[in-house]
C-alpha cells in the first residue's frame, strides 16, 4: 500500500510539475506577444515623433527661404594634380640585380573615417495601397521607374524670388511627395547606388518629370536630397537656380563657394562668379562621399570582346566584354584624388569571368608563385600609355575601365592589381604613391626576399605591375632612393 502511495504521489507531483510547466510556457507566449505588441506600439509611436519633428522642420526650412538669401563670391575650380609620367614603362633587364633592401617612405596616409550614407531624419514609409500608375524613366540604359504621385508634384515657379521658392517648397512638404522620395531611396538600394549615384538619379529623374521646367526640376531635386539625408544647398544667378553640393573629398573642376568651413561645389555649367545663396542646414543633414562602397547594378550593354594574356605564363588568358553602362557611369563621375578609384572593386560582371581563370592558375601555388601571376599578367596582358596621349589630361581609371579602353598607366595598373591581390590571395596591399609613379606593397605571410618597406611593424614587399617583366620585390631602380607616400586602401 504504501509503494502504490508513492507511486500516486509521484504521478501527482508530476503532473503538477507538467501543469505549471504548461502555465509557464503559456505565460512565456502571452508576455512574448504583448512585448512584440508593446514595441511596434513604441516604435510606431517613436517614428509618429520623427515625422512630426521632419514637419516641423519643413515649416521652419520654408520660412527661412523666404527670407532674403547672402551673396556669396565663387572660386576657380581646382584642377587635377598632373603627375609627371616616363613616355614609356621600364623593362627589367638581366643586369637588374635582385636586391634585398629596406626602402624608405616619407608618410601614412591612413583610411577616411568610416563612412555610412546618408538616411533620411525620420522613414518615409509609402502607403500600402497598391499604385494606380508609374512614370518610366533610363538611368545608364537601366529601366527605373516610380509611382505616380498628386499634382503637388508638378508645381510651377512664378518666378525665383525667395518668396516663391518658400510657397512652392510648403507645397512639396505633403505626404503626398513622400511616394517620391520612398521610391527614390528603393532604386538607391536595388541598383547599389553610391552618394554621387543617388544624387545624379534624382537629377535624371526630376529633369524627366518636370521636362523643359529646370528650375522646378532643381528645388524638386533639393527637397529630395534634403529629406534623404544630403547636406546640400541651393543658390540662384539671375533667372536659374542650382544645387550646391559639398563632398567629404576634393573635387576637381568645379568652380565652389566656400560656407563656413566646407566647399560646397556647383552642379551645373554655369560660370558666375557670384550667387545667392540660401545658407541654412536641413536637420541631420550628412554630407556625401565620393566613395564607391558597391559596384552600381546597371542594365548590360556589352562592349566587343577582347582577349587579355600574360607574356611569361600564357595559359592565363581570359577573353571579355565590359558594361559600356558602368563605363558611361564612371567617365561622368567627378574627378578626384586617385585612392578613390582604388577603393572600388571590380564589378560583378568581370568577377565572374576573370576570377575562375585566375584562380584555376593560382590554385595550390605559394604566395610568390601566385602573386608572381597576378603581376605579370597586370604587367603584360594591357597595353600601356600615357593619359595625356590617351586623353590629353591625367585620369585616373577604375578596375572595369581598364579592360575597356586601349591603353592604361602606373596609377590603373595599381589599382588594378591591388584588388587582384586583395580579392584572390586575400593580403593586405598599400599604394606607393612617388612623384610621377605609383606602385603597390603586399604584406606577404610567407617569407619573401625582395625589396621592402617596413609598415606598421610589418614586411611589405614592393610590387610594382609597371616594371615589366619584375617578379614581386623588385623596386623599380629608379625609385629606391625616392621616398613614397604610403597609401592604405582597406
Amino acid at each position: 500500500m504504501k509503494r502504490i502511495y508513492v507511486l500516486l504521489l509521484a504521478i501527482c507531483s508530476f503532473a503538477v510539475s507538467v501543469a505549471q510547466e504548461d502555465e509557464m510556457n503559456m505565460s512565456f507566449e502571452e508576455f512574448s506577444k504583448r512585448a512584440n505588441s508593446n514595441f511596434s506600439m513604441f516604435e510606431d509611436e517613436q517614428n509618429r515623433k520623427m515625422d512630426e519633428m521632419r514637419r516641423k522642420a519643413n515649416e521652419e526650412f520654408s520660412r527661412m527661404l523666404g527670407r532674403p538669401w547672402e551673396s556669396y563670391e565663387t572660386e576657380k575650380p581646382m584642377e587635377a594634380p598632373v603627375n609627371p609620367e616616363p613616355p614609356k614603362p621600364e623593362v627589367k633587364t638581366p643586369q637588374d640585380e635582385d636586391t634585398e633592401d629596406e626602402l624608405e617612405f616619407e608618410i601614412i596616409i591612413p583610411m577616411p573615417e568610416e563612412y555610412e550614407m546618408p538616411e533620411p531624419m525620420a522613414p518615409i514609409v509609402k502607403p500600402e495601397q497598391s499604385a494606380k500608375a508609374y512614370f518610366n524613366f533610363s538611368y545608364y540604359n537601366t529601366p527605373c521607374r516610380v509611382e505616380e504621385v498628386d499634382n503637388e508634384v508638378y508645381f510651377t515657379l512664378n518666378d525665383i524670388s525667395e518668396k516663391s521658392v518658400a510657397k512652392a517648397w510648403n507645397t512639396l512638404s505633403s505626404a503626398k511627395t513622400d511616394i517620391l522620395i520612398a521610391d527614390c531611396l528603393k532604386l538607391r538600394t536595388d541598383l547599389k547606388l553610391c552618394d554621387w549615384g543617388y544624387i545624379t538619379l534624382v537629377d535624371t529623374l526630376t529633369n524627366k518629370l518636370l521636362s523643359g521646367k529646370r528650375n522646378e526640376a532643381v528645388l524638386l531635386q533639393m527637397y529630395i536630397l534634403t529629406q534623404s539625408g544630403y547636406n546640400v544647398r541651393i543658390a540662384k544667378s539671375e533667372n536659374k537656380l542650382l544645387i550646391l553640393l559639398p563632398a567629404r573629398e576634393l573635387l576637381y573642376n568645379y568652380s565652389y563657394l566656400t560656407l563656413g568651413d566646407e566647399k560646397y561645389y556647383v552642379l551645373d555649367d554655369d560660370d558666375n562668379s557670384s550667387y545667392k545663396v540660401f545658407n541654412y542646414a536641413f536637420p541631420k543633414e550628412k554630407t556625401s562621399s565620393l566613395q564607391v562602397n558597391s559596384i552600381p547594378k546597371f542594365m548590360p550593354k556589352t562592349t566587343p570582346t577582347r582577349r587579355f594574356v600574360s607574356k611569361k605564363y600564357p595559359q592565363v588568358e581570359v577573353e571579355l566584354s565590359v558594361n559600356k553602362s558602368l563605363v558611361d557611369f564612371y567617365n561622368e563621375y567627378p574627378r578626384s584624388d586617385w585612392d578613390n578609384y582604388a577603393r572600388a572593386s571590380l564589378s560583378d560582371d568581370i568577377k565572374k569571368i576573370l576570377y575562375p581563370k585566375l584562380t584555376q592558375q593560382i590554385k595550390g601555388k605559394s604566395q610568390k608563385d601566385a602573386a608572381n601571376i597576378l603581376i605579370d599578367f597586370v604587367q603584360t596582358a594591357f597595353e600601356y600609355q600615357t593619359d595625356d596621349v590617351q586623353f590629353g589630361y591625367e585620369r585616373p581609371l577604375f578596375a572595369d575601365e581598364t579592360f575597356f579602353y586601349p591603353y592604361s598607366d602606373c596609377e590603373d595598373r595599381s589599382i588594378l592589381f591591388s584588388i587582384l591581390v586583395q580579392d584572390l590571395l586575400g593580403l593586405d596591399v598599400v599604394l606607393l604613391n612617388y612623384p610621377g609613379h605609383l606602385a603597390t606593397a603586399v604584406h606577404f605571410t610567407e617569407d619573401i626576399a625582395g625589396d621592402y618597406m617596413t609598415i606598421d611593424n610589418k614586411k611589405y614587399l614592393v610590387c610594382d605591375p609597371t616594371y615589366i617583366g619584375a617578379s614581386i620585390g623588385d623596386a623599380m631602380p629608379k625609385y629606391k632612393t625616392v621616398s613614397a607616400k604610403v597609401v592604405k586602401i582597406k
